[in-house]
This record gives C-alpha cells, sequence and structure tokens, in this order.
C-alpha cells in the first residue's frame, strides 16, 4: 500500500493506492488545529508515509545553468545566493535548500523551513518528503517537459506557476489568490510573462483540486490533475494523488 500525504496549513490530504496505476483509492481529510506535523504523527497509520508539502511551505527559484557551475556544491551555493538575494542572509540560515535538476540545464531551487524538515524526519513512517511543485511534475513530465507551456498548480488561496519553454525551466514561483482563482490566473499570467519579456505561450498545464475554468482566454487549459482512469471524484484529492 502506497500512502501519500498532503500537508497543508490547515489540514492533511491522505491518499492510499496499492500501486500507482490502481484505480481504487482510499482517501481522508484531517483537519488541523494548530500543527500539521503534530497531525500527522497522531494517525493510527504506521505505514510509510510520502509527504508532499503545500506550497505555502515551501520557496522556489530558477537557475539558469552555466558552464562555471561543476558540482552539486556549486550549485547549491548558487541556489543560497539566489535565495539571500531575495529573502536575505538571515531568513536563508534557517532553511533547507536543495537543487533539483541535471545536465546542461537550468534547475529548479527549493526552499524549506529546517525546522519543518526535522520535525518531519523524526516521524518513522515519513519515508520521503517532497515539495508539491517537484511531485506533481515529475508525476506529469511525459506530458508536460516537451512542450513550451505553464504548469500551474492550485491550492486554496494560491497560486504556483510555472514555465517550461525549450524544455528547460524558465520560471517557478508561488503567488497568493484572495480572490477567484479562475478569474485571476490569465492575468497573472500576462503580469509573469511580461516580467520574463517572454512571447505568448497559450498552453496552461493545470493540476488543481478545484474544477478548472471553463475558459481562459487568451490561455489554453490543459487539466492534468488525475490520470484518465480516476474519476472526478478524486479531484480533492489531487496533492496526494503522485
Amino acid at each position: 500500500m502506497k500512502v501519500h500525504v498532503g500537508l497543508c496549513p490547515d489540514r492533511l490530504v491522505v491518499a492510499r493506492r496499492k500501486h500507482r496505476w490502481s484505480k481504487t483509492v482510499e482517501g481522508a481529510f484531517h483537519a488541523v488545529a494548530t500543527d500539521p506535523v503534530s497531525t500527522l504523527a497522531g494517525l493510527a497509520s504506521k505505514e510509510p508515509m510520502t509527504v508532499v508539502l503545500s506550497s505555502h511551505f515551501v520557496r522556489y527559484c530558477v537557475l539558469p545553468w552555466s558552464k562555471a557551475l561543476r558540482s552539486k556544491d556549486d550549485w547549491l551555493a548558487f541556489a543560497q545566493h539566489s535565495f539571500q538575494t531575495t529573502y536575505g542572509a538571515s531568513a536563508v540560515s534557517g532553511w533547507r535548500i536543495r537543487v533539483c535538476g541535471r545536465g546542461r540545464s537550468a534547475r529548479v531551487a527549493t526552499a524549506v523551513d529546517l525546522a519543518l524538515v526535522d520535525a518531519l524526519r523524526a516521524l518513522p513512517q515519513v519515508t520521503s518528503i517532497q515539495p508539491y511543485l517537484m511531485a506533481g511534475f515529475n508525476a506529469r513530465r511525459s506530458t508536460i517537459a516537451g512542450a513550451d507551456s505553464w504548469f500551474v498548480l492550485q491550492e486554496n488561496g494560491r497560486l504556483t506557476v510555472a514555465l517550461i519553454s525549450s524544455g528547460e525551466w524558465r520560471l517557478a514561483r508561488t503567488r497568493r489568490v484572495d480572490t477567484d482563482w479562475r478569474a485571476a490566473l490569465p492575468a497573472l499570467l500576462d503580469r509573469e510573462a511580461a516580467a520574463l519579456g517572454k512571447g505568448a505561450f497559450n498552453a496552461v498545464h493545470l493540476c488543481s483540486e478545484a474544477e478548472p475554468p471553463a475558459e481562459a482566454t487568451p490561455y489554453r487549459i490543459v487539466d492534468v490533475t488525475l490520470p484518465r482512469f480516476l474519476g472526478r471524484q478524486h479531484r480533492q484529492y489531487a496533492m496526494a494523488l503522485h
């Protein structure tokens, strides 16, 4: 039995499947009163768990490839410098930073509060900790990687936006959305594209726990939330279905 848990500030999203291609999903929500890690520790299950971190807990940045970066330590130092430039050295000192990617291409750096990571690693049932963007993209890599496309993760109150162009990451960041996210999505993508100086990429691969917008002109929404064999009733467990 494979157990994935989406760790959010206000709830745990739990999904169990015998294997990745199983059509049978056991799903559950657990409300978080104060601390999601304490709530996770209180679950009766002793099965190995993969924890997928809500983008609420993760900062992202894209690191352009450089021939000067020859080792993992070089990339990590570059990531630390990039986060320090944005958030300040004092903030970064309390974060666990990782760099995802390989080869002669841009990479994605992630930063998570060290205290959160340590608390999760202290739970014996937790065998893997993954940022939602990376888990979501890797599960859909074959569909998205070859396209010039936006990849968007929708969570309650926020959108995580990534841009993949010519097979490389160009952008990865999370934005709060306090209004209707469906109505806000086109303008948000317009602003991100303008800031990057990129031309129009109209395809949007969307993973959402709520129903996708019927229209997002000029963008074309491709709903990649769930495998085709899983019904729409499982959409609410999107974060945990990888």
